[in-house]
């Protein structure tokens, strides 16, 4: 049974004065997945996830905060942007390399990772996004960072919250 429970941000702020634009996966000429690895066993969700969602759109790029040097980014169908804890500077900047290696602009921004990390915020900053997405993130909804919110208990189906979000994004577009 699948159970989700989505949320659309309820504008309020000065920069939510201009309503988002809603794009479908299918629509979308870029599209950045936000991921955090901290254990392995994290890797096959994300892989499948990507995968899932590249049946939609092929231009998919993955960002991993990787937290531990001896983790790996697995092969996906998506192009993976590996970036460490050593690619920040001490005053919380990211370094000018890896900032180049970022996307600049995307379309969709779907951020599965934990939203409260400073480091994954400081990423997600340096990317200009049309539709921000979060995964899980329903304390952050009103901070003005995302457009939706996918809550969901059932995080252990990735190809189901793939399908949930195209299918979500397909209705809200009409």
């Amino acid at each position: 049974m699948k159970k989700f429970l989505v949320s659309i941000r309820n504008p309020k702020s000065h920069r939510l004065q201009v309503k988002p634009e809603i794009i479908t996966l299918g629509e979308a000429r870029s599209v950045a997945v936000l991921a955090d690895f901290v254990k392995t066993d994290q890797q096959d969700w994300i892989v499948s996830f990507t995968n899932s969602l590249s049946s939609y759109n092929n231009n998919i790029q993955i960002i991993v905060l990787c937290k531990n040097r001896k983790l790996v980014i697995p092969e996906t169908k998506a192009r993976p942007i590996r970036v460490d804890r050593k690619d920040f500077l001490w005053t919380g900047a990211i370094s000018d390399e890896k900032l180049q290696e970022l996307p600049s602009e995307v379309d969709l921004l779907i951020n599965v990772s934990i939203q409260t990390d400073p480091y994954i915020l400081y990423i997600m900053k340096c990317i200009n996004s049309g539709l921000n997405i979060a995964v899980n993130g329903n304390d952050f909804l009103q901070s003005g960072l995302y457009e939706l919110n996918f809550e969901t208990a059932n995080r252990n189906n990735p190809e189901l919250l793939a399908k949930e979000i195209a299918s979500y994004l397909n209705s809200l577009k009409g």
